[in-house]
């Protein structure tokens, strides 16, 4: 069994680390995930602290962690939000667990958001693909919407690379 130290938050601009230190190896996990809270369940721990609603720092995405009250050997803290998650990675680092949660990314241009980026288009995998119960094959349909996804992204400021333009192979 391993034992949790003080939880700590610490945020940086691109997101925010919620540090749980842990004694002996990693413990199990279970990450989930709602409309505005990430939990973090660890499995064979002890000593877990009870964070009854931690608030610090002041932070426009995060909003609180609270944690369930320590079971014989295991604890869940939860991360409240201001907005949906974005994303989340849980990860063994120092000694202890970390869960890193992502921020949303911050868009320059809100009335054109995929204005120079750049987006690569992979429309099949010939000469492998299925044909239909029409012997419609896949690789002439996916070539076709390629295209048209091009098209659409290319009318939206996206420098669009193709991995393909012919039904050919490619090396």
């Amino acid at each position: 069994v391993r034992r949790i130290g003080a939880l700590r938050v610490e945020p940086s601009q691109e997101w925010i680390d919620v540090i749980s230190p842990s004694t002996g190896p990693p413990p199990p996990f279970l990450v989930e995930e709602t409309d505005r809270t990430i939990s973090l369940l660890l499995y064979g721990v002890t000593g877990a602290p009870v964070v009854s609603m931690m608030t610090e720092p002041t932070d426009p995405y995060f909003n609180s962690i609270s944690s369930s009250t320590p079971e014989q050997s295991r604890v869940r803290y939860t991360t409240n939000l201001n907005r949906a998650p974005f994303g989340y990675l849980a990860l063994w680092q120092n000694g202890a667990v970390t869960l890193r949660v992502r921020r949303p990314p911050t868009i320059a241009d809100a009335a054109s958001p995929l204005r120079g980026l750049t987006i690569t288009i992979d429309p099949g995998h010939p000469p492998a693909g299925a044909t239909g119960p029409t012997l419609f094959y896949e690789g002439d349909a996916v070539l076709q919407v390629g295209f048209r996804v091009r098209d659409l992204l290319a009318q939206r400021g996206v420098n669009v690379v193709m991995t393909r333009t012919t039904p050919d192979p490619v090396d």
